[in-house]
């Protein structure tokens, strides 16, 4: 995994944590299942009303790569 994927997640969650505390809330109250299942949802939806089959079937094996990246050999990239 490249280290600023790791570093992004840690900072983005961290900066949403550290402002519900700094505004008194209780970190508990962001868990909300139910928002959680609109968002998720209607962003998965909205991107496939927006892309065709193929390219949404691409995009869900480039996720893996965010955590797996192909390993590349330097003198076979340069031919």
């Amino acid at each position: 995994m490249d280290i600023l994927s790791i570093l992004g997640l840690i900072i983005g969650f961290g900066a949403i944590l550290g402002g519900q505390y700094l505004e008194g809330g209780h970190v508990g109250s962001l868990i909300n299942g139910p928002a959680c299942l609109i968002v998720l949802g209607g962003t998965v939806g909205a991107v496939m009303l927006q892309s065709p089959l193929r390219v949404f079937m691409m995009s869900l094996k480039m996720v893996f790569w965010i955590i797996f990246p192909p390993k590349l050999k330097s003198e076979e990239a340069i031919e």
